[in-house]
């Protein structure tokens, strides 16, 4: 009993102090203004910073408005790429020479999920990549009912699949498809991905399928 008091103790003085200090009122953070808030952003690391999204609305906005990405730290990582050879095919070429910031082989998706995948394209912090059940020989080599349009936050390890494309019409073979992906945290959190069909007709631009999350 005598140590549970004086835990309890403890806890209340902490408390008073937290409840007295003149910075801990909720209402302080909200009278700073933008640019109070930019410039003490800008002092912080890079990865610090992206933390400070979770913040609030108003901070998420504040750091991911493009007008203001020349005052707050923008620190290059590496780059991530696919090779067409090998069984790791998925790479983080660092320019700093320090470790990737995340498991470039994507093990929440392999290879319980997908067999193969390739990158396709990358916005604002989400990739795209095309996956199959089977194994490639190249990136655009899968038969159409096979593959799949995956989006996927590295950061977090969350992953949406999108719904198979529509059947191509039986005279025509669809025989390349390029996607892109369209996302921008200051506009909104949802994305989207354009898929571009071309078709042994002319080699023309036949068809595009957008997906909106």
């Amino acid at each position: 009993m005598e140590e549970a008091d004086k835990g309890e103790v403890f806890e209340r003085n902490n408390k008073s102090r937290l409840d007295s200090h003149p910075g801990a009122t909720a209402g302080t953070a909200c009278r700073f203004t933008d640019d109070l808030i930019l410039e003490i952003l800008s002092r912080i690391p890079a990865r610090s910073l992206h933390r400070f999204k979770c913040v609030s609305v108003r901070w998420r906005d504040l750091i991911a408005d493009p007008a203001n990405r020349k005052k707050l730290p923008q620190t290059l990582a590496g780059f991530l790429y696919t090779t067409t050879v090998g069984c790791n095919r998925h790479h983080f070429a660092s320019v700093s020479c320090g470790a990737a910031p995340f498991d470039p082989s994507l093990p929440y998706l392999q290879p319980g999920k997908y067999k193969d995948m390739a990158q396709v394209d990358a916005c604002n912090g989400l990739l795209l990549y095309l996956s199959s059940s089977k194994n490639m020989v190249n990136p655009w080599a899968w038969a159409e009912d096979d593959f799949r349009f995956v989006v996927c936050n590295p950061a977090t390890g969350r992953w949406v699949e999108l719904p198979p494309q529509p059947q191509a019409p039986a005279d025509r073979f669809r025989y390349n498809c390029m996607a892109g992906l369209a996302f921008d945290p200051a506009v909104s959190s949802h994305f989207h991905v354009f898929c571009f069909e071309e078709t042994t007709v002319e080699t023309y631009m036949t068809g595009v399928n957008i997906y909106s999350s």
